[in-house]
Parts: structure tokens; C-alpha cells; sequence
């Protein structure tokens, strides 16, 4: 069995999150990535906390499949170097704050003078154009600049940022479709291309009320109600945990509305749900506190097939039987310097693919193959041995 991505070769310079993202992607899916970072420090996600054994988990799952060699960008000797794998490579990607890669003599037009049918793909916070392409940013700003902020949180409260980093993660699986949907106009033409990701486009991308201005309508925060259906949302079940019904067409209404003993109020239509969302709010939630536990009133409910799950925790989705059965989350062994763990249940490719699966591999010690790829450019083992001192004062 191959591998989708087989043979294709990658050369990374991210860091960080999004960028790594992307690269680890085509990891997974059998693309060989050589990771270019920083001597000594390497990529900044290997400090980001949480920690084990001085490492962060982060980048054992950013980083997952990929190849480490540690070159400073910056030394006439390490740009030979570079030029040499860029020769080699179909793909390069960065995540640089635009303007580095070129100071480094980098960026996509030095590479395509060097190999013209590269694809080059820069991943940042604001694109490579505009008056925002040279600032500094993370997840964080992108979520607040694309309105993302503003949609969450309860309609009288602060905006609130997502749990989940969105903007990295969105920015990163995005670049990776592009670079596939590239590499597929590659095979065809013989081209290759710039690529122009960042955070705040994808969040934009994702944003669907950004749609409403065409009507004079701007949305806000709504708490955890839809604010085009009724009852939807997140409701207090009778043990204190949360749970979410979805009621999105009208005879699921009417199954509802039979289960909490309201047969009259089944006719009612989704305008007059939404007017009167509180006080079904209020009937749903002294329904389920007439039961014991949250998970007692989801059985009425899934029996009635109402839409409705609970509010999972970490914990429990982590040991959740259908998460685990489609291997959703699996064990991956840890790099060889990581002596606390040899492995860790962590998140597996994004898809699944019945012929040729992806598959989650492990993150790279630091350079740990500086000299299988140096070796392969035609230096000796002291050549090596002579740039990391250089390189690691």
C-alpha cells in the first residue's frame, strides 16, 4: 500500500502552530518533511507549556512525522545549505512574519530563480499584503479582528475568545488543502506557485455572518442560543451538568413539545419559539429537573430523537467509546529524548480513507537527522559536526 502523498518532498521552515500545522498534515499522509529550525531553541511550540521532560506537547503533535535539522539561516554556510534541499524539494513553507524570508534571501522569488517550479507557501497572521501584513500576531488577534470575538460570550457580556485556538488551526488546515490542491495543478502543468495563507483570511472564511451586510443585519454575541432557531442550545440538566438540545424543524418541535408534556404547544412556528425562547427555556429545564441525572433525561430524549448530547469534558471525550472505536485518538510513541512516557493518547489525522489512511507519527528529536540529510548533500560527519559547533556556541 502507498502512501497518498509519497514521494512528495517538503522543506519546512515554520514554527509556532499554524505553519507546522499544515507541514504535519502532509506527514501524515506520507509527504517527507524536513523541518529547518532554529540550533538550540528550535522551533518556539518545543518551549510552549504545557511541559514534559522540557518539551512541549504541542510540538510533538505540530511537529508529528517530520525530519529535524537544525541550520542558522542566517550564515553564508547554512544558506548553501538551504539552496542545496530547496533544489531537492517540491514544496517549501514558512511562517515568518513577512519580510523575513526575503532578508534571508528565502522568499519565493529567490527559490523559484533557483528551482522555477517550487511551490512556496507563506503561512501568517495577516497575509503578505496590506497595512496590517508587518505587524506582529497570534490566534488570539485573529480572533478579535475577524469578528470571531465578538459572536461569542452571553449577549450582555464581554466577548469571548474560542477554547480552541481556530485561527491557527483553521489557517493550517486551509494550507494544507492548498498545497495539495497546488501539487495537483503541478502534476498537471509543471507549475509551480505562490501560496498566501494566514490566520485572519480563514477566520474570515469561516465566518458566515460576515454575509448579513448584504441585508443591513449585524449579529452579536447570543450566549449559547441560535439566533434563528428555537429551543437551541445549551440547557442545566438536573445533576449540574449541561446539556444541548437542537430543535431546527418543526416536527422535531412537536416531538418535544409531546415529550414535556405541552401536546397543545406543538403547532407553534419558529418565530414564535424564538419570541418566546426564555419561557421554553424555563419549561425545558424544569422538565429535566424532574430526573436524577443529566444522562437519565438524554435517554428521554434520544428515544424521542431529539437532537441532544451532553456537554463533554476533557476527560470524557478522551475515554469516549466512539471517539476511540474510529481511532479518533490514538497512541503515538514520543520522540527518543522523552524518557517520562514513551508514548501519548493524542489526536489522530483529520480523515479517515478506507485504501490509504493517514497516520499520526512521532515528532522529531532536535536535529535529530542533521547528519542522514546533511550526509545526503555530499558532507562528511566532521563537516556537520564543525557548523553545529559553529551554530551552538
Amino acid at each position: 500500500m502507498q502512501d497518498l502523498l509519497s514521494g512528495l518532498r517538503v522543506l519546512d521552515f515554520t514554527t509556532n502552530v499554524a505553519g507546522p500545522v499544515a507541514t504535519a498534515m502532509l506527514a501524515d499522509y506520507g509527504a517527507s518533511v524536513i523541518k529547518v529550525e532554529r540550533p538550540v531553541r528550535g522551533d518556539d511550540n518545543r518551549s510552549f507549556p504545557p511541559m514534559m521532560d522540557g518539551q512541549g506537547f504541542i510540538h510533538f503533535w505540530c511537529n508529528r512525522g517530520k525530519q529535524s535539522i537544525t541550520i542558522d539561516l542566517g550564515d553564508p554556510d547554512g544558506k548553501r545549505i538551504v539552496e542545496q534541499l530547496v533544489r531537492e524539494c517540491d514544496i517549501v513553507v514558512e511562517s515568518y512574519r513577512p519580510g523575513i524570508m526575503k532578508k534571508f534571501g528565502m522568499d519565493y522569488e529567490s527559490f523559484a530563480a533557483i528551482k522555477p517550479d517550487i511551490i512556496y507557501c507563506s503561512v501568517s497572521a495577516y497575509g503578505l499584503v496590506g497595512p496590517y501584513s508587518k505587524r506582529p500576531g497570534y490566534d488570539l488577534i485573529a480572533q478579535a479582528m475577524s469578528g470571531q470575538m465578538d459572536l461569542n460570550g452571553e449577549a450582555d457580556g464581554a466577548p469571548m475568545k474560542s477554547g480552541m485556538t481556530l485561527g491557527d488551526y483553521w489557517a493550517g488546515l486551509n494550507a494544507y488543502s492548498a498545497l495539495v490542491t497546488a501539487w495537483f495543478h503541478h502534476m498537471r502543468t509543471g507549475e509551480g506557485q505562490m501560496i498566501d495563507a494566514s490566520l485572519l483570511q480563514n477566520l474570515l472564511f469561516n465566518n458566515d455572518t460576515v454575509l448579513d451586510y448584504n441585508i443591513g443585519q449585524y449579529k452579536t454575541r447570543s450566549g449559547n442560543d441560535h439566533p434563528y432557531h428555537a429551543p437551541y442550545g445549551q440547557f442545566k440538566g438536573p445533576d449540574g451538568r449541561y446539556l444541548i438540545i437542537c430543535v431546527e424543524r418543526d416536527d422535531v418541535w412537536a416531538r418535544l413539545a409531546g415529550l414535556l408534556g405541552h401536546e397543545e404547544l406543538a403547532g407553534l412556528t419558529e418565530q414564535e419559539r424564538i419570541d418566546h425562547r426564555l419561557v421554553h427555556r424555563n419549561m425545558i429545564e424544569e422538565w429535566l429537573g424532574g430526573f436524577e441525572t443529566t444522562d437519565q433525561a438524554l435517554k428521554a430524549l434520544e428515544e424521542a430523537e431529539i437532537p441532544s448530547c451532553k456537554v463533554s469534558n476533557m476527560k470524557e471525550v478522551s475515554t469516549d467509546p466512539h471517539v476511540l472505536e474510529n481511532e479518533w485518538l490514538t497512541q503515538v510513541d514520543l520522540p527518543e529524548d522523552i524518557t517520562t512516557l514513551r508514548s501519548w493518547l493524542t489526536r489522530n489525522v483529520n480523515v479517515t480513507f478506507s485504501k490509504t489512511p493517514g497516520v499520526s507519527k512521532p515528532s522529531p528529536a532536535l536535529g535529530n537527522c542533521n547528519y542522514s540529510v546533511l550526509e545526503r548533500l555530499g558532507m562528511t560527519k566532521d563537516e556537520i559536526d564543525q557548523l553545529q559547533k559553529k551554530w551552538n556556541p
